[in-house]
């Protein structure tokens, strides 16, 4: 089972909640986070 799909989740959960909320666990998965973004040019 693939631990990088179930990060982003987490990761973009993590983004809404109020950064004091945040535990030092919760911080390290956000500096490591990179969000999956498919950018097109219109």
């Amino acid at each position: 089972m693939p631990a990088l799909p179930h990060a982003e989740v987490d990761c973009e959960e993590l983004l809404d909640r109020p950064f004091e909320m945040l535990n030092s666990d919760q911080w390290q998965l956000l500096r490591e986070y990179e969000p999956n973004l498919d950018l097109v040019a219109a």
